[in-house]
């Protein structure tokens, strides 16, 4: 660098130790911190929001996994649900978690898993899996965790808009 080079950047440095910051910058600045923090905060819950639903369609594919093994042992899905030694149709599965996140300790589950239904020949069923409203991670601007299920045949299932119902457009996991 040349001494020309030097000395505008020294005498900017001076500047700035002597005499500090106006208030009109230092506001400026502080604006545009709580700018970077308010669309990074934002991110951040979307970022959590979608993992926690990724994380509830993987269990549930764990346990439609869990119900094929069953399957191949017991000819068919009856008695998956319950417990072992009092085995029922429906509810909560034995085979598997009954909660999501399944790899985390059961107060931290965002989602009840369940089999919904068993079909009267045992060769069919529908799991879901149903948020738990007081623990999903959702503010006041983001929309509580709809439904997810999944048929025996492959079909899977979002209610977005958390009504209830499985609409045509709800039939699939990424639309």
């Amino acid at each position: 660098m040349t001494n020309l080079q030097i000395k505008p950047c020294l005498n900017t440095i001076r500047y700035l130790l002597f005499n500090g910051f106006s208030l009109i910058e230092l506001l400026l600045v502080l604006s545009i911190i709580s700018m970077l923090l308010t669309f990074g905060v934002n991110r951040y819950v979307d970022y959590i929001h979608k993992g926690s639903l990724l994380q509830a369609q993987s269990d549930l594919l764990m346990l439609g996994s869990r119900l094929e093994q069953y399957k191949l042992f017991n000819v068919s899905y009856f008695g998956a649900a319950g417990s072992q030694v009092s085995p029922e149709n429906t509810g909560a599965p034995w085979i598997f978690q009954s909660y999501s996140p399944a790899d985390k300790p059961e107060q931290k589950r965002l989602f009840n898993l369940s089999i919904l239904y068993v079909s009267d020949s045992g060769l069919e069923y529908q799991i879901v899996a149903t948020p738990i409203d007081n623990k999903s991670v959702h503010t006041q601007k983001r929309p509580s965790f709809g439904r997810l299920i999944y048929y025996s045949d492959g079909r899977k299932g979002y209610d977005k808009n958390n009504d209830g119902e499985f609409s045509a457009t709800e039939m699939c996991w990424d639309c």
